[in-house]
């Protein structure tokens, strides 16, 4: 994926991305959707658990291209 290899570029070029990074990249996030309008309550909730998701999905991919860094760069999708 191409999300794992921005990961381990990231990480081969010393710009490491430790926990409070990205739980604050996450917070940020669900923060700024949940400042939209939305129909209801639950269009609202169902909108904040995709990007929840989403955001969950992105970070767990950029991790698994740091660790990944034992392969070569070529080998990552």
């Amino acid at each position: 994926m191409r999300i794992r290899r921005v990961g381990a570029i990231h990480f081969q070029h010393g710009i490491p991305f430790p926990s409070a990074v990205w739980r604050e990249f996450k917070a940020s996030t669900i923060n700024i959707i949940s400042e939209c309008e939305f129909k209801n309550h639950d269009e609202r909730d169902a909108a904040l658990d995709a990007w929840n998701i989403f955001v969950s999905f992105i970070i767990r991919e950029m991790k698994m291209g740091t660790w990944a860094m034992g392969d070569t760069l070529g080998s990552i999708p």
